[in-house]
């Protein structure tokens, strides 16, 4: 496994907020920067702490600074949706971006032993509809990266496949993320924990 150098991303910024619950936009960046030393870029925290107090995740307030006119905000959390980010457009509207992953992950952390289908049936939401193809897609990028293994010889040849999630990698409610260069990249560990080999031409 190849390690990656930590950034300040949305999901750490949501657990800090998680953390110190009432907080201003400084107090957020020192406690980031403990972690993430100077690899936190204060516009991308102040625009997720906009996009969070739009969605209504954070209220906020003016306390004002010194004795002059100027003001900041301070912010305290108010609707707390759990571990994982919540994904928001610039309006702090939901995004879908990544939330087929997490419905197959969270489905799959679930019922431990399933098929394709049996994932489509019950992760699929009004919101979040799932289809065949993208949960068999999702599945063999967890099969190559070794979380999951296929339990039944049916998924040759003999009927649907069935897989079952090894304990030992069921690393938490993040789920894993395939990159655009088909890697896998754990969010729970920090780690890329699969790199597709390169074509060798023959």
């Amino acid at each position: 496994m190849t390690a990656v150098i930590k950034k300040a991303g949305y999901e750490a910024i949501w657990a800090t907020v998680r953390k110190l619950v009432s907080f201003t936009r400084e107090d957020l960046c020192v406690e980031l920067g403990k972690e993430f030393g100077n690899r936190v870029n204060e516009h991308t925290v102040k625009s997720y702490l906009q996009r969070l107090t739009l969605a209504g995740h954070l209220s906020s307030t003016d306390e004002p600074i010194g004795n002059g006119t100027a003001v900041r905000h301070h912010y305290t959390l108010i609707k707390d949706t759990g571990v994982v980010a919540p994904r928001l457009n610039d309006d702090g509207q939901p995004t879908r971006l990544g939330t087929k992953q997490a419905a197959i992950w969270r489905t799959i952390r679930i019922l431990k032993r399933f098929t394709g289908q049996q994932i489509v049936v019950a992760g699929s939401t009004d919101e979040v509809p799932l289809n065949l193809t993208s949960v068999q897609e999702y599945i063999s990028h967890l099969v190559a990266a070794g979380y999951l293994i296929c339990s039944r010889h049916g998924c040759r040849q003999n009927g649907p496949a069935e897989y079952r999630l090894l304990p030992d990698r069921n690393t938490g409610p993040k789920p894993p993320k395939v990159t655009h260069t088909r890697s896998v990249y754990d969010r729970n560990l920090d780690q890329v924990v699969y790199t597709q080999p390169a074509e060798v031409e023959v």
